[in-house]
């Protein structure tokens, strides 16, 4: 769930009303860092794209000032994500490659917007058809007649049958 503050007001009620912080300038606050023992402070700023960054000038690992921050109350959804989270980047093999592509390919091929989004749904599914019931509960959802998801996923049946 977003944050429904700007980036100033979030900042302003999650940094400097809750967290030890001092001004620093040029929109910059700073503390000392609360997982490290180190002399250099951690410092924060209002972000453009978080509400609230974060560098911690001793270089104490990313996770747990995160996990520090989230503790004290301080939202996640609006902190700089750690670059080194646990469990590292995903990895994806080629078969995601092929239903990445897949995806792409009907997203912006033929069709209607509707269409398009129904083919892209089906194969990110793992391209199972909507049949019987659940073509109602997809064209419910979608706010379209049933008749409609059968037409987006006529190509796909063709291919999945040949």
């Amino acid at each position: 769930m977003a944050c429904p503050l700007t980036a100033a007001e979030c900042f302003r009620k999650y940094v400097t009303a809750r967290l030890p912080v001092a001004e620093r300038g040029k929109g910059w606050w700073s503390m000392r860092c609360p997982v490290g023992r180190h002399g250099p402070p951690l410092r924060f700023h209002a972000g453009d794209k978080v509400h609230i960054s974060y560098a911690d000038l001793g270089h104490c690992p990313e996770s747990e000032i995160f996990a520090w921050l989230v503790k004290q109350g301080v939202p996640g959804e609006c902190l700089k994500r750690p670059k080194d989270r646990p469990g590292g980047k995903p990895q994806f093999g080629s078969e995601d490659g092929k239903l990445a592509d897949a995806i792409l390919d009907v997203a912006f091929g033929d069709g209607t917007s509707t269409e398009r989004l129904i083919r892209a749904t089906v194969l990110a599914l793992g391209g199972e058809m909507p049949e019987g019931p659940m073509v109602d509960v997809l064209a419910a959802n979608l706010g379209v007649k049933p008749r409609i998801i059968y037409k987006a996923t006529e190509e796909l049946r063709r291919k999945g049958r040949g």
